[in-house]
């Protein structure tokens, strides 16, 4: 859940998490894939009163592969995520990173590297392939970047994405 307020003509940047704990006794591990309702829009953010889009998603340079760093350069505002857990082992390769680029070395994006931009279609963002009786803890990082005198204005008002987190046994 992300709180708080960006100025839509000066804009700034917010950030926001959710957890997830997934218990399963499954000796080959688990996976769990990340997808955004698809509320009728080509972006996941919406605008609860107005409907209005003006807050795209993030758009990686590459559809599999998170950006090492969130780019900044859109004029658009822009909404992404990342992925970390309590386990760095469980982090999906594609959240990995080898301080320059993802889906490389073995440092997970703890937060702060590895951004991927939302899609209706499941993306891998852990993977586990052990058991977690005890149960494992995954936080997805949400952003927000607005820039300066964004285009599309930004429409005052709260905007929701919905992610659905999908855990499947391996």
């Amino acid at each position: 859940m992300a709180t708080g307020t960006i100025n839509g003509i000066t804009g700034g940047t917010a950030n926001g998490t959710t957890t997830a704990v997934v218990r399963t006794n499954s000796n080959t591990g688990y996976y769990m894939e990340i997808s955004f309702f698809n509320n009728g829009t080509p972006h996941a953010m919406r605008g609860d009163s107005s409907l209005s889009q003006s807050i795209r998603n993030y758009a990686p340079a590459s559809s599999t592969v998170p950006d090492y760093t969130f780019s900044t350069a859109s004029t658009s505002a822009v909404f992404a995520y990342t992925v970390d857990a309590t386990d760095p082992s469980d982090v999906d390769p594609s959240f990995v990173h080898n301080g320059a680029a993802c889906d490389a070395g073995a440092t997970p994006g703890g937060g702060a590297n590895c951004w991927m931009g939302p899609s209706t279609s499941g993306f891998r963002i852990i993977d586990r392939n052990t058991a977690a009786t005890a149960g494992a803890t995954s936080t997805i990082n949400f952003r927000i970047h607005v820039p300066n005198n964004p285009n599309p204005s930004l429409v005052a008002d709260t905007y929701t994405a919905t992610a659905t987190l999908t855990a499947l046994n391996q």
